[in-house]
C-alpha cells in the first residue's frame, strides 16, 4: 500500500514538473495556447452629422446648455431664453431625466429642444466600444422620451473627441446629429457684466457656445492661449471655495449661471450678434480663407518658440518670396494699426512737409487701442463710417490702396482664445480683400518694446505671437513681412535708438526707428 501511494506521489511530481514548461537549451519552447478576444462588430450605418463652428461673414452664434444645476436656476434660464426667443438645445443626461423629470418636462413644454447627453454625461466615452455607445444613447433616448415625450435628434458627448465609429453609434441610436462646441462658459466665467463685455473679444462668427451647468471647465475648455502665451485667460479661474464652505454657498455659486447667461445675451445683442439654431449655423458656412498647405516638420520647428533661447531669430522668418525694392514701392500703400502706426504716419507727414514727393499717396488707418476685434466691430460692408473707428475695408478702398500693410497687436490683457483671435484676423483680411479685389494684404510682425519694459504684453509674448502669425500666413498663403526683425536688438527688444518714449511706454518709434521700418519694408516687397 505504501509503495502504491509513493508511486502516485512520484507520478504527480513528474506531471507537475513537465507542466512547468521549463525551457531546455537547444529545445523549442512549448507551444502556448492562443487566446484572442473577439472584436466587436463594426457598425455599418452612416455617421451622424457633426455640428461645429463654421467660417461665416454673418454675426451669428449658437448656444447650447449641457448638464444640470438646480431647478430654480434652470427654470429661470428656460424662461429667459424663451422670452427672448433664443433657440437653444439643452443636453440632458439619463440621470437628469430620471431624477428631475418635472424640470425636463417643463423645458420641453416651453419649446426648448432637448439633446442626448448619455446616461451620466460620462467623459471620454469615445474610448468605449460601439455596443456600449449604442446602449448609452438608446437608453438615454428612452429616459428623455419618458420624461418629456420628446425624442432628441442631436447628441453631445462630454469631453470627447468625435470619431467615425462614435458618430456611427450616435446614428445607430436614432440621433441624426452631434455637437462640438467652440467656446465654453460656466457659473464662474463672469463676475460682472464688464467681464462679459471683455469676453466678446474671444468670440468669432459662427461659434457654438456651450454653457456648462453645475460643472467646472476642463483644462482644454479654456482654449489654448495659456499654453502658447504663458498666460491663462482672465475668465473662469479655478475653484476657490474652501473646504469649510457651506452647501448653501456652493449652490449660490451655481446659481450665478443665470446672470452669466443674461450678461452674455446682452453683450451679444449690443455687438449686433444673433443667436441662431445649429441648423442655421451650418447653413451659413462660407469659404473665408482656405488653408493653402500643410507645414513640414522642419517648418514647424522653425515656428516653435521652444527652439529659441531669446525672443529673437537669426534672420527674418515667414517671408520666403520677397524682392528688393525702394521707397517708391510703398507709395500708394495703406498702413493699418495702432498708436505705433499712428507714429509712423506722423513721421511721414513730417517728411512730406520737407519734401512733398515723399510717399505722397501713402495713407494710414490707425487709432490707439486698435485690435482685430475693434476693426471687425465696424468692418461689415454695410456699416456706416465713423471718424474714430472707420469701416476699415471701405477706408482702404477710399484711399485707392495698391497694397495694405496690417499690424495687429495681440492684447494679452483680454481673455482671448488664440484660435479665435487668428480666425478673426483671417476674417478681417478676407473683408479687406472682398472690398478691394486684387489688393494684397500684407501682415507685419508686431514690433517689440524695450527689453527693460515691464508692461504687458512682454517681448517674449510678442515673439511667440509673431511666430504663430508667420506660421498662419504660410499655411493660408497670406503675405508676411518680419518687420520686427529689423528693429530689435540681440536680446529681442526694441533697439534703444529706435525708441522715442524710453522713460515711459518703451514702445513707440523715434524718427530713426520709423526710417528703419520703412527701409526694411521697401527692401522686402512680397512677390
Amino acid at each position: 500500500m505504501k509503495r502504491f501511494i509513493a508511486s502516485l506521489l512520484l507520478a504527480a511530481m513528474c506531471f507537475t514538473l513537465t507542466s512547468c514548461q521549463q525551457l531546455i537549451p537547444g529545445k523549442e519552447a512549448p507551444t502556448q495556447p492562443q487566446v484572442t478576444a473577439t472584436p466587436e462588430p463594426a457598425l455599418s450605418c452612416d455617421p451622424s452629422t457633426l455640428y461645429s463652428a463654421v467660417d461665416t461673414q454673418e454675426r451669428i452664434v449658437s448656444l447650447v446648455l449641457e448638464g444640470y444645476t438646480d431647478d430654480t436656476s434652470l427654470t429661470q434660464l428656460v424662461d429667459l431664453l424663451t422670452a427672448r426667443g433664443i433657440p437653444c438645445v439643452w443636453f440632458v443626461s439619463g440621470v437628469t431625466a430620471t431624477e428631475h423629470t418635472q424640470m425636463v418636462r417643463y423645458a420641453a413644454q416651453s419649446g426648448m429642444e432637448l439633446g442626448n447627453y448619455t446616461i451620466s454625461a460620462e467623459k471620454n466615452i469615445g474610448d468605449r466600444g460601439p455596443t456600449y455607445l449604442v446602449h448609452q444613447f438608446e437608453r438615454t433616448q428612452r429616459l428623455i422620451a419618458e420624461a418629456s415625450l420628446q425624442f432628441p435628434s442631436v447628441a453631445r458627448c462630454n469631453q470627447t473627441t468625435y470619431t467615425e465609429p462614435m458618430l456611427q453609434a450616435i446614428r445607430a441610436a436614432g440621433l441624426t446629429h452631434a455637437v462640438e462646441p467652440t467656446l465654453y462658459l460656466n457659473h464662474r466665467s463672469f463676475a460682472t457684466e464688464s467681464d462679459a463685455q471683455q469676453y466678446m473679444d474671444s468670440i468669432i462668427r459662427g461659434s457654438i457656445i456651450s454653457i456648462k451647468l453645475g460643472q467646472e471647465l476642463d483644462a482644454d475648455e479654456y482654449g489654448d492661449m495659456g499654453e502658447v502665451l504663458d498666460e491663462r485667460p482672465a475668465i473662469d479661474p479655478p475653484p476657490t471655495i474652501s473646504e469649510d464652505s457651506s452647501q448653501d454657498s456652493a449652490e449660490w455659486t451655481y446659481q450665478n449661471i443665470v446672470p452669466v447667461v443674461t450678461w452674455l445675451l446682452d453683450q451679444l445683442e449690443a455687438n449686433d450678434y444673433r443667436v441662431v439654431s445649429l441648423e442655421e449655423i451650418k447653413a451659413s458656412q462660407s469659404v473665408i480663407l482656405p488653408r493653402q498647405r500643410e507645414m513640414s516638420e522642419a517648418e514647424l520647428a522653425l515656428y516653435d518658440p521652444a527652439n529659441y533661447d531669446l525672443p529673437a531669430t537669426d534672420g527674418p522668418i515667414g517671408q520666403p518670396a520677397v524682392r528688393a525694392g525702394d521707397l517708391s514701392d510703398l507709395n500708394g500703400a495703406v498702413f493699418i494699426g495702432d498708436s505705433v502706426t499712428t507714429g509712423l504716419a506722423g513721421y511721414v507727414d513730417m517728411r512730406r512737409a520737407e519734401d512733398p514727393t515723399f510717399l505722397p499717396d501713402t495713407a494710414f488707418i490707425s487709432w490707439t487701442g486698435f485690435s482685430v476685434e475693434s476693426a471687425l466691430a465696424s468692418v461689415d460692408i454695410d456699416a456706416t463710417l465713423t471718424d474714430l473707428q472707420p469701416n476699415v475695408a471701405k477706408a482702404v478702398k477710399d484711399a485707392g490702396a495698391n497694397r495694405v500693410y496690417l499690424m495687429a497687436k495681440f492684447d494679452t490683457s483680454k481673455a482671448y482664445v488664440l484660435d479665435q483671435y487668428l480666425a478673426n484676423l483671417r476674417l478681417l483680411i478676407f473683408q479687406i480683400r472682398q472690398e478691394n479685389p486684387g489688393v494684397p494684404v500684407i501682415v507685419q510682425s508686431v514690433l517689440p518694446g524695450l527689453s527693460r519694459r515691464t508692461s504687458s504684453p512682454s517681448n517674449e509674448q510678442i515673439f511667440r505671437y509673431n511666430l504663430l502669425l508667420a506660421r498662419m500666413c504660410q499655411e493660408y498663403g497670406i503675405p508676411f513681412v518680419d518687420a520686427a526683425h529689423a528693429l530689435r536688438d540681440e536680446n529681442g527688444g526694441l533697439k534703444a535708438e529706435y525708441c522715442i518714449d524710453r522713460s515711459t511706454y518703451g514702445l513707440h518709434l523715434s524718427d530713426a526707428g520709423c526710417e528703419a521700418w520703412l527701409d526694411y519694408l521697401a527692401a522686402n516687397i512680397p512677390d
